[in-house]
């Protein structure tokens, strides 16, 4: 992992929010095993599975997978993720288990938007869904990120 992915990866572990509003006010204790819920599992082995899961954030009923690049998302990328899913799924079969590629720019939307095939996986671009590290405002009141464009904190929507 580089640089890039591991600033990344440290963003969204203390802002969870910025990967759903699900997650919102939540951060999670960290862990390296799958087994709990209400945790974050960083770089974590996956169960059934070679290769380790960027971050996975487990709730009560909801488990959403996240695949870091530090540059291009695309179809390799997707491969990747969804090879995660489905050992997610068997750990934690009462769960929504959602994916989602994180980087800052995509390679070939059409192929990619045509491979993604579900409302399950989505994609994540720095600078227009998930805000650059320089244009992210904290929240005072409940501690959610969010860009520095808002006026107000899209959670709690105070000041």
């Amino acid at each position: 992992m580089g640089p890039v992915e591991r600033q990344l990866e440290q963003l969204l572990v203390n802002f969870p929010n910025l990967v759903s509003s699900q997650l919102w006010a939540r951060k999670l204790p960290e862990v390296r095993e799958f087994g709990s819920i209400n945790v974050c599992v960083r770089q974590g082995q996956l169960p059934e599975c070679s290769g380790r899961s960027d971050l996975v954030f487990i709730t009560e009923n909801t488990a959403h997978v996240v695949e870091l690049k530090g540059r291009t998302v695309g179809v390799m990328a997707l491969s990747q993720l969804k090879r995660y899913l489905e050992p997610i799924q068997k750990r934690y079969p009462d769960h929504l288990v959602l994916g989602y590629l994180v980087g800052r720019y995509c390679r070939d939307w059409p192929k990619l938007r045509e491979a993604l095939g579900t409302d399950r996986v989505g994609v994540l671009l720095v600078g227009q869904d998930i805000p650059r590290v320089r244009e992210l405002r904290v929240c005072d009141h409940c501690g959610a990120g969010f860009h520095y464009r808002h006026e107000h904190c899209p959670y709690c929507a105070t000041e």
